[in-house]
């Protein structure tokens, strides 16, 4: 039987918009991964590339749904506000 270790609640720092995303899992890289290589036509022999690809993707779509910070008095941009 496994044993998980939990954390009381005392002990969670609070989450903010400012953290970044958890990676992800290795699960969710090799279904990626092989939708890829399905595309690709099942072609053997680039299961390091096509791991690579699902990494890149993934990351890049966790990256899109961070939202850019802004400073007070400037737009999304970095300009100033007018």
């Amino acid at each position: 039987m496994k044993h998980h270790k939990t954390k009381s609640p005392t002990h969670t720092p609070p989450k903010n918009n400012t953290d970044a995303s958890p990676p992800p899992s290795h699960e969710a890289i090799a279904e990626r991964a092989y939708t890829i290589y399905e595309k690709a036509g099942c072609t053997d022999g680039h299961c390091g590339e096509n791991w690579q690809q699902a990494e890149l993707e993934m990351q890049s779509e966790a990256l899109s749904l961070v939202e850019p910070r802004t400073v007070p008095g400037s737009t999304a941009s970095g300009l100033p506000s007018e």
